[in-house]
């Protein structure tokens, strides 16, 4: 159970507030059970404005943007956001084929360089690895400056935004893998 409570009234929110609850009950990234616990706070409905932004506009493919984004969320232990899926993600062939075959991904047959270029970054950003020329002459192959500042601001809003989500309890690992016990590997991306 989460440990702050989902707004129940919509006529609690600012129209500000339903027009974010309205997109992401489309868009299914920001999933809504955790817009309607951000939502609760103008700083929550200003976050998951730029979300919205930083996921699904931008120079970088949002297919991309998606992988990296549960990637992350997997390998820092968020049931909730690694279970999470975008309508547009799903649509561009983001399954569970492809995302069980994260734990390596350089021999991972279902993603694109650019990808794997991205995920590299990601993992070493994540663990505090990313401060090297060699990691952006590895993204400089792929991307563009502009690209990279994009890629770069994405994975901090996951690593931090996912922090948060973590604890809140919205979804825990044991109730993702009950319902679907493949997420199991997913959940192991981490160790």
């Amino acid at each position: 159970m989460s440990r702050i409570a989902e707004v129940k009234d919509e006529n609690e929110l600012s129209s500000e507030a339903v027009e974010v609850l309205r997109f992401s009950e489309k868009a299914g990234a920001p999933d809504p059970r955790m817009a309607k616990i951000l939502l609760r706070s103008p700083a929550g409905v200003a976050f998951l404005q730029y979300w919205a932004e930083a996921l699904y506009k931008g120079d970088l493919p949002h297919r991309l943007k998606e992988i990296v984004r549960i990637y992350l969320s997997a390998s820092h232990g968020c049931a909730y956001c690694s279970v999470v899926r975008s309508t547009l993600g799903a649509e561009q062939g983001i399954d569970d084929e492809l995302l069980l075959k994260l734990d390596d991904i350089d021999t991972n047959d279902c993603l694109f360089a650019q990808e794997k270029s991205a995920l590299r970054f990601a993992k070493k950003m994540k663990g505090g690895e990313a401060d090297s020329d060699a990691v952006f002459d590895d993204l400089r192959e792929h991307f563009t400056d502009e690209e990279i500042i994009e890629l770069g601001l994405l994975c901090g809003i996951v690593l931090g935004g996912g922090s948060f989500a973590k604890l809140l309890h919205v979804v825990t690992w044991e109730e993702v893998c009950s319902l679907k016990p493949s997420m199991q590997d997913l959940k192991n991306l981490g160790d």
